[in-house]
């Protein structure tokens, strides 16, 4: 029941929103629920399930990956504001304090410019990124400039989870990998196939990132008429 309950809510994704699959006739919904829980046994089947053996080799090869390191900033619009609090900063200003009263950044300046615990694959800028896995550990580094500004950077501390902190976050990298090797096996059995669609629905085409049907064009009723921007167009 927790399978076809899982599937239904992937299926339930997959057509954009409970109101189009409830559309759909109970008959079809069945079809769907089922046949996404086929492929998840599937998907299961190929990959195997993952000992804590397979956990553990996988963490001991990516530890470089698991490091996260933890950081506050203040930022800044200009190189002339981050040079000045930099200076204010090395006469003994508090950081927190500091990152409170003059960051542009609203949800980490309250709390005294914290932004939490990130590793080296989070969805950084990647001059942020960057700069917290090479600064030194408590100390303010040099203005690194982004898209967003200025900031002044202070790594709070950088470490690596043990095995059994990560434990959570390495199987489910290793769930987005089984998902990929479903993904290269389904693809080469689609390349394999004689696949026929009913015109009328369209044709299905295996070329395009993902292999899928490709409704009918719609018969054109763009104008001939040339657009009055259209190079040589005009009085």
């Amino acid at each position: 029941a927790t399978d076809l309950n899982q599937a239904r809510q992937a299926v339930i994704q997959q057509v954009n929103g409970q109101q189009v699959f409830g559309a759909f006739p109970k008959s079809y919904q069945d079809y769907l629920v089922r046949r996404a829980a086929e492929v998840a046994d599937l998907g299961r089947s190929l990959a195997g399930t993952p000992s804590d053996a397979d956990l553990r080799a996988y963490y001991n090869a990516h530890t470089d990956q698991l490091e996260e390191a933890c950081s506050s900033h203040i930022l800044v619009d200009s190189k002339a504001a981050a040079d000045a609090i930099e200076a204010r900063l090395a006469k003994g200003e508090d950081f927190a304090a500091v990152a409170t009263t003059d960051s542009k950044d609203p949800g980490s300046a309250q709390k005294g410019g914290d932004i939490g615990c990130f590793s080296r694959n989070a969805q950084l800028v990647p001059e942020y990124l960057q700069a917290i896995f090479s600064q030194p550990v408590g100390q303010v580094g040099q203005p690194v400039q982004s898209q967003f500004g200025f900031h002044i950077i202070k790594v709070t501390s950088r470490r690596t989870p043990s095995f059994d902190e990560a434990k959570q976050q390495v199987a489910q990298q290793l769930q987005q990998g089984n998902s990929n090797k479903l993904s290269d096996w389904l693809r080469g059995a689609i390349d394999k196939a004689k696949i026929t669609v009913n015109p009328k629905f369209g044709k299905f085409d295996k070329k395009q990132q993902t292999p899928g049907i490709v409704p009918p064009q719609a018969p054109s009723t763009a104008s001939t008429t040339p657009s009055p921007l259209a190079p040589g167009a005009g009085p």
